[in-house]
């Protein structure tokens, strides 16, 4: 049986387990799972399942049929399934009053995650279609997997390579001998996708883990030595488009933010890896104490709030999904750990970053509000104001940027 990719990551087992029980009554289908997972699009729901996708294609049917259909069966669950293109979503708040039909957030599964015992990251070398500027790209978002593999798999044991098997230093602990011999791979030759290709299965068949990451330039996947290898170790693929690996300035701005990075090598991996392009990319702002540098922003917030607001326990209560006003950063919040975890384990760093960025937007608005402020020192702050921020503490805490 072939486990869904995000099956660990399941947040609502009790809801999975109904539908998988459905389709199999039904349709006479098992052997497929059905996570719920945090949505990064809100507008879409809070938290969806690609189940009738999955189903629909072992029944050859339209997955937005299989989708109601599967939604009628559970009607008298009460729930507001939203269907979406193929996409089972449902929303999280209080199960009476207005808002009849969303899960109440006490139905969450605990975040297991199941971090694997060890994990591959590969750079593979340069492409023929590729400046030395893109690699340094592909390197940073590497290294940011890394540092999240580090935060949120502590367990696990990590080996990174370049596309010709040598070993790479650690991009945390040795973050500086990282960015230089990823200095040294940029200026050497290119090599074509099928050598890439046979150097990667070599790579591969020499050492078994339990994830292997390749960050690529091109798609390597296409050659034949790369599909043989999928049945061999679970290799997950990972690029960035041609577009946005080059396009981060010109070659003046490149020289320059590149020249920073032996002295600010953390802030690089966020920053480098920011979906950015063009002269939005700014160098200068490595080393430095603004919003725009991400990782001394989530630093600066937790700081912050220590200072304001004293430790204490936050209970996820059901009203706080219900406040408009909190909605969309207490979600954020809450997920953190598995849009962290998604980085660490799927390398889907984008996702991490912006959800990062939206928690860290969000709860500087609250405690800038002078009216907060005026409460706060009164001691009359707004209970569920204090009851966001905690959350959020709890939730950037779970990343140690400084690592």
């Amino acid at each position: 049986m072939k486990i869904h990719p995000f099956n660990k990551f399941g947040r609502l087992e009790n809801l999975s387990r109904k539908l998988e029980l459905v389709a199999r009554d039904r349709w006479g289908v098992t052997d497929l799972q059905a996570p719920f997972i945090p949505l990064l699009d809100l507008n879409l729901g809070d938290l969806g399942t690609d189940y009738p996708i999955r189903v629909a294609a072992a029944l050859r049917r339209p997955a937005i049929e299989i989708g109601a259909e599967l939604a009628e069966a559970l009607k008298e669950e009460g729930i507001e399934f939203l269907v979406y293109e193929g996409f089972l979503n449902v929303r999280l708040g209080c199960t009476e009053g207005a808002t009849k039909g969303r899960i109440n957030p006490n139905s969450l599964t605990p975040f297991a995650g199941y971090p694997p015992n060890s994990i591959r990251l590969i750079l593979q070398n340069r492409s023929s279609r590729e400046s030395r500027w893109g690699m340094f790209r592909r390197a940073a978002m590497l290294g940011l997997q890394a540092l999240l593999i580090k935060v949120s798999s502590k367990e696990s044991s990590l080996l990174v390579l370049d596309g010709s098997g040598k070993p790479m230093p650690d991009p945390i602990k040795n973050s500086a001998d990282f960015w230089s011999a990823v200095t040294k791979l940029t200026e050497q030759g290119v090599v074509a996708k099928k050598i890439a290709a046979k150097e990667l299965a070599l790579i591969v068949s020499a050492q078994r883990t339990d994830l292997t990451f390749l960050w690529a330039a091109e798609e390597v996947w296409s050659q034949t030595e790369y599909k043989s290898l999928q049945s061999g170790t679970e290799l997950i693929t990972q690029f960035g488009s041609a577009a946005w690996l080059e396009d981060w300035g010109d070659e003046r701005e490149c020289k320059s933010t590149t020249a920073r990075i032996q002295t600010y090598p953390l802030d690089a991996f966020f920053l480098l890896s920011e979906p950015m392009r063009g002269s939005d990319i700014d160098g200068n702002i490595l080393g430095t104490n603004q919003r725009a540098n991400i990782r001394w922003y989530c630093g600066a917030t937790l700081e912050r709030i220590n200072n304001l607001i004293s430790k204490g326990a936050c209970p996820l209560a059901a009203e706080l999904f219900e406040d408009e006003h909190y909605r969309r950063l207490v979600l954020r919040a809450t997920f953190m750990l598995d849009f962290l975890s998604y980085g660490a384990q799927r390398g889907q760093i984008w996702g991490f970053l912006e959800v990062l960025r939206e928690i860290l937007d969000g709860v500087n608005r609250v405690v800038n509000d002078p009216k907060f402020r005026q409460d706060l020192t009164k001691g009359q702050a707004d209970p569920k104001a204090i009851s966001v921020i905690q959350l959020v503490r709890q939730a950037l805490e779970q990343l140690n940027t400084g690592a």
